[in-house]
């Protein structure tokens, strides 16, 4: 009676089992890598491994991924837990992208999603802080042009009143001269 009541209640144990790991929401993963390589531009800085992984692990753009791919709500409402990113220890500029799902294909396309939304992320951080770089070089430039045009006109000035030539307009006489002679 004993070995019955144990193999039933194996029985039973066994397909309960069996029926939660097959609509687990972590049935199956999908990895996929990340190597963050920015091309090195003369003058203009590139942001370092850590800056990179502080603006991608963000628990908004996990969220985002509901609305590229289309998932049972019990994913949905575990999308911070079933999507990682993880910062390799050598070399530091890879990153490995974690996505579970109920179904292989799921798992793959979460990944996959998850993976263009941090290229996204980081390509409109970057463009972003790009554009005031260059906004800020263009006022120093329209700064350096209106100082400059300000040290002219002094100038054009202080030769107005002492009657002295500029270098090029000397030479340019003395060339004359010579050529005259």
């Amino acid at each position: 009676l004993f070995a019955l009541l144990f193999v039933v209640l194996f029985g039973v144990f066994a397909a309960y089992l069996t029926f939660r790991g097959a609509k687990s929401v972590g049935r199956f993963t999908a990895t996929t890598q990340l190597l963050y390589n920015p091309r090195k531009v003369a003058d203009i800085d590139t942001i370092n491994d850590k800056q990179i992984m502080s603006i991608l692990d963000r628990a908004s753009l996990k969220r985002g991924i509901a609305n590229k791919v289309e998932m049972p709500l019990a994913e949905k409402e575990c999308l911070a837990f079933d999507i990682t990113i993880k910062q390799e220890k050598r070399p530091t500029n890879l990153f490995t992208l974690t996505a579970a799902s109920q179904s292989w294909k799921g798992a793959v396309k979460k990944v996959n999603a998850y993976a263009e939304t941090l290229i996204d992320e980081y390509a409109a951080y970057r463009a972003k802080d790009l554009k005031a770089w260059g906004a800020s070089i263009q006022d120093r430039k329209a700064k350096l042009l209106e100082e400059l045009s300000e040290i002219e006109a002094a100038e054009a000035g202080l030769k107005a009143k002492t009657n002295v030539m500029a270098p090029q307009d000397a030479l340019v006489a003395v060339n004359a001269l010579i050529s005259d002679q």
